[in-house]
């Protein structure tokens, strides 16, 4: 359940248990450093408001539904589970200071959400100073790499995973052999430059012949694309998220980039295709990766989609599956464990399956860098004339062997764990 504001937190719990009121009914609860308890509490930290404001508030609603769900299946060994909701607005110092706030006046059991790498590493340093267990959805690699720790899970795709999803398909179809990218001047998107240069390229002998960097919220992509087109490169790789996601799109089809350029964006959604419009993505040479869609073939999938359509009539973006997924499965850990404390949990988390297998290939938390093993599928622009509602993808590229070919191997990650 969502706690509301007027819900006794964890202090009021305690008092009470220490005069012995409430000694009956914690009889036989769950066991975590003191802060003993009938309930799970988790701290849930997004952007609600801001640049990533919507995609923030359809990832709440599946973090809403994941609670429902947990309950209703007895996911935590059958203790009730109660989420607390709190706006990052996106801002990395606003992110350790509500995360700081849901420890010490919430007194919650463990963190969840982000959809920011710097917003996930400012958590992440406050609920490993409070021994907690953080899911987040990370986005850059340094989550998961040299910036790992022992209580940092990522249940979404790292840069690595969504530009070998992208232009790393692409390269490796023959479709081109020089690469230009326009990125994004931040973690998510240096990340994905760095990979596409030093990693990509020379893995499918291509030549990466220039990178131009943008703001976040650029707006207008004239100069950077007049660059590209001047490069003289065959693939333009956009490391663009969210609004820039569509505009760089939108921009790209104005300077007729379709017609001599295959154009790779590696993040992509419904709500970035319903924007960007039907008739710019259906274009041959448009390709982009998706951390997760919708009309994903697997029983949980459909399950999934069906409930939270039922739950807000509306369709669930790929990074609110990844939450939803990342949600369940670290409190069926606490259930195994039965515990809230993050060493047992983490050992339990480490190399558990994602639950529920919404990629259907047997994805799971690495022990490794607690990376989830989670598909980036490579999607192209159904025609207009067969899409009905928000069927917006066709997937060209769903990969069972995820580690093998979309991940780095554990040796290479620079995280110690």
């Amino acid at each position: 359940m969502t706690k509301s504001d007027n819900t006794p937190n964890r202090r009021t719990v305690l008092r009470l248990a220490g005069s012995g009121f409430a000694a009956t009914s914690l009889a036989g609860c769950l066991s975590g450093g003191g802060n003993d308890s009938d309930s799970v509490y988790i701290g849930a930290t997004l952007p609600t408001s801001g640049p990533f404001g919507a995609v923030g508030q359809n990832i709440k609603q599946a973090m809403e539904l994941g609670v429902k769900h947990a309950n209703q299946n007895g996911d935590a060994a059958g203790r009730d589970v109660e989420i607390t909701f709190k706006d990052t607005q996106t801002d990395p110092q606003r992110g350790s200071q509500i995360a700081q706030s849901l420890i010490q006046n919430e007194n919650v059991d463990m963190l969840a959400g982000s959809f920011s790498n710097s917003v996930a590493l400012s958590i992440t340093e406050i609920a490993a100073r409070n021994d907690l267990i953080y899911v987040n959805l990370g986005g850059g690699n340094t989550t998961t790499g040299e910036e790992c720790r022992p209580n940092m899970f990522v249940s979404a795709t790292n840069a690595v995973q969504q530009s070998s999803g992208s232009l790393g398909y692409v390269l490796s179809e023959g479709l081109g052999d020089s690469v230009y990218a326009i990125s994004s001047d931040y973690s998510w998107g240096q990340d994905h430059k760095t990979w596409d240069e030093s990693v990509l390229a020379p893995e499918n002998d291509a030549e990466f012949v220039g990178n131009s960097w943008t703001e976040v919220g650029q707006g207008d992509f004239s100069q950077p694309i007049t660059d590209a087109q001047q490069s003289g490169a065959d693939v333009i790789v956009f490391n663009q998220a969210a609004g820039d996601h569509i505009q760089s799109a939108q921009q790209a089809n104005e300077f007729g980039l379709f017609e001599n350029h295959v154009c790779v964006w590696p993040a992509t959604g419904i709500t970035e295709a319903g924007q960007i419009g039907q008739d710019v993505i259906s274009k041959d040479n448009f390709y982009a990766g998706a951390v997760w869609y919708w009309e994903r073939e697997t029983p949980a999938a459909t399950e999934f989609t069906e409930a939270y359509r039922s739950e807000y009539d509306e369709l669930p973006y790929g990074f609110s599956a990844c939450m939803y997924a990342g949600t369940r499965t670290a409190l069926r850990a606490v259930g195994n464990a039965e515990t809230v404390e993050m060493d047992p949990v983490r050992k339990e988390l480490e190399g558990m399956e994602l639950f529920p297998q919404l990629w259907g290939t047997g994805e799971r938390f690495r022990a490794c860098d607690h990376a989830a093993t989670v598909p980036t599928l490579t999607v192209t622009g159904r025609d207009p004339s067969e899409v009905d509602g928000q069927n917006h993808f066709e997937v060209v590229n769903a990969p069972q062997n995820v580690e093998e070919t979309q991940m780095r191997d554990c040796s290479e990650t620079g995280c110690e764990l």
